[in-house]
Formats: C-alpha cells, structure tokens, sequence
C-alpha cells in the first residue's frame, strides 16, 4: 500500500478543498502506519526480551534439577545452596509473570479509554 501518494492541490474550488482533504487523511493515514509498525517492532523486541528472561531462571533451575537428581550434589549445604537458588529463580519468574499480567492490564485498560474516547465512537 502506498500511503505516500498526495492529489496535486491547485484553484481555491470544492475540487481543491476535496484534495487538500484528501491529502490530510493520507498524511494521517501515513502517521497511523508509522506508529502500527513502531508498536509492532516494540512488540516483537519485548517477546524477545520476555523470553530471555524467562530462559534464564529456568535453565539454572533445569541445571540444578538435574544435578540434584542425577546425585552429581549430596553434600548438605550445597544442596541447600542449590535449592535456595532454584526458590530464588522460582521467585524471579512469579514476579516476571506478573508484571506481564500487570502489562496486559495497562494495555487493555489503555485501548478502552482510546476506543471510548475515538471520535468516530458510535
């Protein structure tokens, strides 16, 4: 789709104010784009963030797991260590998670005030 497309504006005639309305309603248009693509950008790069931090904890809980289960750890305060570790990783991702809940929230919230307050709300 080329938004970047504008009527040639000349006289002072119905005609002319047709065309320059025109051309306001492409730049908009155009503005609108720009912004989807910026929100969908800043979208895909807070997937990426979110699961890399998800990645994170878990793989340090998987290597503990393991370790624990495998017997490769039997001495007490290591595996107290261990598990204190694993508790602070569980911790790490209850928080994440609920400020992805939170997110959400905000997001949803913020799209029901744009929708009520959109000028074309019937």
């Amino acid at each position: 789709m080329n938004l970047k497309t504008r009527v040639p504006i000349s006289g002072r005639d119905e005609v002319a104010a047709l065309a320059n309305t025109f051309n306001q309603m492409a730049e908009q248009l155009e503005a609108v784009d720009a912004k989807q693509r910026e929100l969908e950008q800043l979208r895909a790069d807070l997937i990426a963030w979110v699961g890399h931090d998800l990645q994170t904890p878990l793989a340090s809980m998987r290597a503990i797991l393991e370790a624990l289960e495998d017997g490769v750890v039997d001495d007490p305060q290591t595996v107290k260590r261990y598990l204190g570790t694993a508790k602070r990783d569980v911790r790490s991702l209850s928080v994440l998670i609920d400020d992805l809940f939170k997110w959400r929230s905000w997001i949803l919230a913020e799209f029901r005030l744009t929708a009520q307050n959109h000028p074309y709300q019937t």
